[in-house]
């Protein structure tokens, strides 16, 4: 097994400047508007600071080797809900989501506050203000708020990141010598990242490009399960982990969901992640993108909302390691690894939820679970399936228990054979079980998915055989899972029997 070098480590670059002085002068304040005693009419803006998201970048090295030794609670509705972080705002900052929302394909917006910031400062002797640090701390709540909730919710609006913010105001002086500031607007300058893009034509135009890649993935399957493993590994097949990362050579977009699908295709765990959800997302199946530390380093990672309504991991970046694992696919937070030392899911991995280098803010995450979706781990490269609802493992016409299934270190498996209406039981640290294994296509359970299975098939639909409903034999003729063997199945037994790739 050839197994390529991953790791994790956060670059931090920061330009926070939350201490502004506005210049009277400048804005044509004058003494006399001072000593009115009438509210002022709105202002030019004036620039607050400015902002740097994190970048997420895996160099610290996590080798995969073979095992011998002030939060908000999210919840969703149900697993056909899609999960957004758009429900944790505030008024302002959902005012800011929504009106880069309406229309992304802009740097520049002016957003309008719900509701208006007022703050009470004595007026200054020099003609000069400054906003006291609660206001400045409201003013990039607001922001840092707003947009790492649509970074996350929208993947697809890469180039959202460093910003800078300005504020619209009036103000109304007062006989005791204070004068009270009304910030109605908000203005938000997205930074252009110069290193991967000359102009914002150019940043739209490779949008459109990654959405068009986005709809042309090809994504195999009919559960929920073989959708997402199809996921997982077409991206790891189609992807590299940038080899040059941190070097002269880094491909400048590796932390953009563009990198796992446009060319060089060259990324970092921010693009896996990225990409992963989206497309999740145009599967309808809910998944967000989880951002912290592993090993010590930033890294992100994904959360996936499987029928059962219950959250699992994956970490596609780790488990790429040029052959494709499932360590980290669908997983507990005290679920063990086999490849990486044996240590939980949840010991290697802690999420922050920070998106800039500011703590104003940061996202809160569903809770996840603490077992796997599936007792037993696939083993490496395996086009090998699993189906909770059903209680079976699904293996491929070519497949063996053994080349199919792995489980950590001083976990046990016990097969009772290695095809259609068999068993396989585990039993380790995270409990036991037994699943009934299906070889898809081998409804005759003689080992072998052939014409005769497909005879078998034509029967059923005839309706000269009956195929127990429920059993194995059902669902080795059941290939798309709908929970009939109908003339769908037929046709697509004839395409596997044919090796033309169903799943």
């Amino acid at each position: 097994m050839c197994f390529l070098e991953k790791g994790v480590h956060m670059k931090k670059i920061l330009c926070l400047l939350l201490s502004v002085s506005l210049l009277f002068s400048v804005l044509s304040l004058g003494a006399s508007a001072l000593a009115s005693g009438e509210k002022q009419p709105d202002l030019a803006y004036a620039t607050i600071g400015s902002v740097d998201a994190l970048d997420y970048d895996p160099t610290t090295h996590v080798e995969a080797t073979q095992n011998s030794a002030a939060a908000i609670p999210f919840y969703t509705n149900g697993a056909a809900q899609p999960f957004t972080f758009y429900a944790q705002l505030n008024n302002n900052q959902k005012a800011l989501y929504d009106s880069i929302l309406a229309e992304p394909l802009k740097e520049k917006y002016d957003v309008t506050l719900a509701e208006q910031l007022t703050c009470n400062i004595p007026i200054p002797a020099d003609g000069q203000v400054q906003l006291p640090p609660e206001m400045n701390n409201a003013i990039m709540e607001i922001a840092i708020g707003g947009l790492t909730a649509l970074m996350d919710d929208h993947p697809e609006l890469f180039w959202l990141g460093g910003f800078e913010v300005g504020i619209r105001f009036s103000y109304l002086p007062k006989e005791d010598g204070t004068m009270e500031l009304f910030i109605t607007t908000l203005s938000i300058q997205i930074a252009l990242n110069t290193s991967a893009y000359q102009s914002w034509d150019e940043v739209f135009s490779t949008y459109h490009a990654m959405l068009a890649a986005i709809d042309a993935f090809p994504v195999r399957g009919f559960t929920r399960y073989e959708k997402l493993k199809s996921i997982h590994d077409n991206i790891a097949r189609q992807v590299v982990y940038d080899p040059n990362l941190g070097a002269a050579g880094e491909n400048p977009t590796d932390h953009e969901p563009t990198s796992v699908f446009l060319e060089p295709f060259t990324t970092v765990c921010e693009g896996y992640a990225e990409a992963f959800q989206l497309l999740c997302q145009r599967e309808g199946i809910p998944c967000i993108t989880v951002v912290g530390t592993a090993d010590g380093g930033g890294h992100a990672w994904n959360y996936v909302q499987m029928e059962d309504g219950v959250w699992y991991a994956v970490d596609l970046t780790w488990d790429d390691q040029g052959d494709v694992l499932y360590d980290y696919f669908l997983v507990g937070a005290d679920a063990p690894n086999v490849y990486f030392g044996g240590g939980s899911f949840e010991s290697e991995h802690v999420n922050t939820g920070r998106r800039f280098t500011s703590d104003l803010f940061t996202l809160s995450y569903p809770t996840l679970s603490n077992t796997s979706y599936c007792g037993i781990l696939l083993n490496a490269n395996t086009a090998a399936a699993f189906s909770r609802e059903k209680g079976m493992l699904f293996l491929q016409k070519n497949d063996t228990v053994e080349t199919a299934f792995t489980t950590p270190q001083d976990w046990t498996l016990t097969a009772t054979g290695w095809t259609t209406g068999d068993t396989l039981s585990y039993s380790g640290s995270q409990g036991s079980g037994t699943y009934t294994l299906v070889r898809r296509g081998d409804i005759n359970a003689d080992n072998v998915a052939n014409s005769t299975d497909y005879a078998m098939v034509k029967e059923t639909l005839s309706g000269t055989r009956d195929l127990a409903a429920g059993s194995a034999y059902e669902a080795a003729g059941d290939m798309n899972g709908d929970g009939v063997v109908d003339a769908f199945d037929a046709a697509l037994l004839d395409l596997y029997l044919n090796d033309i790739p169903v799943y």
